[in-house]
């Protein structure tokens, strides 16, 4: 399966949750899969740090339910987070992580899944109870609905197909006005502030 028919199955199943999302060719894709509500998602170029950040916004907002757009490449460069993620237990997030075995932005060099190392297996060492790995459509159908619908924790490792969904228009904000949506809409969403107006002199 290939990464934006994942998306377009996720998509289809969300309602009012927020999502960070990791990067590469995932970062398109999803604008296209999701368009709405603007700044719902939070795009973050940075390597390593969406689970790390997508438990941030979990603990904070609690009651808000947290969906983590993960990649192989940058879930390996921060695994530490499992074991934070094993502990806190946060109920309210879940992270699919989209393995291509690749670090396919960058060259298509490979990741150390495409060896030995199951990142599913992973989680499930460091508690993550809910941790799955998914190779068709059906089975990230089940993990979804189950994920989404679930009061715990879920940790669901799709494999998927390399390449990248050709003729996509292409998502038109940098990473400061990614931000600033995520923030207002959260804001508008929830009631509350968290960046206050500049006072002007």
């Amino acid at each position: 399966m290939t990464r934006y028919e994942v998306l377009k199955i996720l998509a289809a199943q969300l309602t009012d949750e927020v999502c960070i999302v990791s990067l590469g060719g995932l970062v398109d894709e999803w604008y296209n899969a999701r368009p709405e509500p603007r700044g719902a998602s939070l795009y973050l170029q940075a390597l390593g740090c969406h689970m790390p950040l997508a438990l941030g916004v979990a603990l904070g907002l609690p009651h808000r339910p947290v969906v983590c757009l993960e990649s192989d490449g940058s879930a390996l460069m921060s695994l530490g987070i499992l074991a934070t993620l094993g502990n806190e237990q946060p109920e309210n997030l879940k992270i699919f992580v989209f393995d291509n075995e690749m670090y396919e932005s960058i060259g298509g060099a490979p990741t150390h899944t495409s060896g030995r190392v199951d990142l599913a297996e992973m989680a499930r060492g460091a508690g993550v109870t809910e941790a799955r790995m998914v190779r068709t459509e059906g089975e990230l159908r089940e993990a979804a609905e189950e994920a989404l619908s679930s009061d715990r924790l879920h940790f669901v490792v799709a494999k998927i197909e390399p390449g990248v969904e050709d003729g996509l228009p292409r998502k038109k904000s940098d990473g400061i006005e990614d931000k600033y949506l995520f923030v207002r809409y959260l804001e508008d969403s929830e009631g509350i502030t968290i960046i206050a107006p500049s006072e002007h002199n």
